[in-house]
């Protein structure tokens, strides 16, 4: 008979969670198909799922270097251990309420299901420093619907008892307001919300808890045999708040990128779970587009740069703008080979559908003013409404005052109408009006 060493791990602190996608996720596999340029992880139901890996990531990353290594593992020359916490695969919650675990025969002509079959693609283009499409820049990526539930489950294992609040302390981590799960996080993706957590704690020198963590189901479709946790939001002290309460002054059109049975271009809507319409979305990545350059105007201006001034070595424009890298990030990769990421979180907004007007076009001969011919198309766009802009800016940033200035100068253009957002804004459409907080007071508007 051998003889098992028993481990010095005696306790073992559990805990399931169910979070919802508030905005959607974009969590890719690294590869395409004839329909898109990138896919989003399914199990084998054909269902979004979100890798273990992807939520241990984002945890350790918050955690400051000495913590992370000591419940996430290290390995050096010096000393080196092995994890202690371990991260199930988070698996879509169905329409009972219970987690999609295994195989099953997913029937997907139900409501529920239906959205999943086919999973929404977003379409996007790579803008230069005027604001003009790029050409041969355009790409797209299937995303996972907003409101989307998902369950997975933390355990972590430890010598004493002592060591419950490091690992509540991670899961508090999943609160944080600026808090991202998946790729995109900066086009609008990620946004998540905690709706759930139960934990238990189990002490194996215990027969009870001993018996008890034995028959515990690895399924996270069995029932979970614990208390509710309320977890704790840690201090976002690092972070800006700023919201926007805008209101369309007129028409506008966020594009979907493709057209319907009566129009060429319509304005960009998704299924959302449990909403029986699709929702109107005001796209992220739209908002930092025209912020970003907005930021690069009134930077230079604060400096006296102008854009075709090479005195600084390179033309102020774009992410060469110092203000506009600051927030937004930078592609050095003709550099140092690495990607500046971006410091300035906006998410994707989601309305109920809102009412929408079609506009006919056609192309004038500006030497014959008479039409081209072939040349006529429509678009479909909204009107009305009216919603939140939530951005997180972290201060990071803003080292130089002069950049705040900027970037806030760019935000009050929003809410005065001067700086239009989502397309045809130079046929007049795009234009909002309205209120900022930063912080919860009112922004000065002098």
């Amino acid at each position: 008979m051998t003889n098992m060493k028993a481990t010095p791990f005696t306790y073992r602190f559990v805990a399931r969670i169910e979070i919802k996608a508030v905005t959607p996720l974009a969590i890719g596999t690294g590869r395409k198909d004839i329909m898109t340029d990138a896919l989003v992880a399914t199990d084998c139901n054909g269902l979004p799922y979100i890798p273990a890996t992807s939520i241990a990531g984002i945890l350790r990353h918050e955690l400051n270097e000495q913590t992370a290594n000591d419940i996430f593992g290290n390995q050096n020359e010096e000393i080196s251990h092995g994890s202690h916490i371990i991260f199930t695969d988070a698996k879509m919650i169905g329409e009972d309420g219970v987690a999609i675990d295994g195989l099953y025969q997913i029937d997907f002509t139900r409501p529920y299901y239906q959205p999943y079959r086919y999973l929404p693609i977003r379409q996007h283009n790579s803008l230069n420093d005027k604001g003009v499409t790029e050409k041969g820049a355009k790409f797209d990526n299937q995303v996972v619907i907003a409101g989307t539930r998902f369950c997975f489950e933390v355990e972590m294992v430890a010598i004493s008892s002592d060591r419950e609040d490091a690992f509540k302390s991670v899961l508090n981590k999943l609160q944080l307001h600026h808090l991202r799960l998946g790729g995109g996080t900066r086009k609008g993706y990620g946004e998540i919300e905690v709706c759930q957590c139960l934990y238990k704690k189990y002490d194996l020198t215990n027969p009870e808890d001993l018996q008890a963590y034995t028959n515990k189901s690895s399924s996270l479709a069995a029932p979970f045999v614990g208390d509710t946790l309320q977890l704790e939001a840690p201090s976002n002290s690092g972070w800006e708040f700023y919201e926007l309460n805008l209101k369309a002054d007129d028409f506008f059109i966020f594009g979907s990128g493709f057209g319907d049975n009566d129009v060429d271009d319509t304005p960009l809507t998704e299924q959302v779970n449990d909403h029986p319409q699709h929702q109107t979305i005001i796209p992220a990545s739209s908002i930092k587009g025209a912020i970003s350059h907005r930021v690069a105007y009134y930077y230079n201006k604060l400096n006296n740069h102008f854009v075709d001034d090479n005195t600084h070595g390179v033309p102020q424009v774009g992410t060469k703008n110092e203000a506009v890298a600051a927030l937004f990030g930078e592609d050095t990769k003709g550099i140092s080979g690495d990607i500046r990421r971006g410091n300035v979180i906006i998410s994707d907004v989601i309305l109920d559908q809102l009412p929408t007007k079609v506009f006919k076009h056609v192309k004038i001969d500006r030497f014959t003013g008479g039409a081209f011919a072939g040349a006529l198309y429509d678009e479909k766009v909204n009107y009305g409404g009216e919603f939140q802009l939530k951005i997180l800016v972290n201060k990071q940033a803003f080292v130089d005052a002069t950049i705040r200035t900027a970037f806030e100068k760019a935000l009050l253009d929003l809410t005065i109408g001067m700086l239009p957002l989502g397309g045809m804004t130079n046929r007049g459409h795009g234009c909002f009006s309205g209120t900022i907080n930063r912080n919860g007071q009112p922004l000065n508007q002098a």
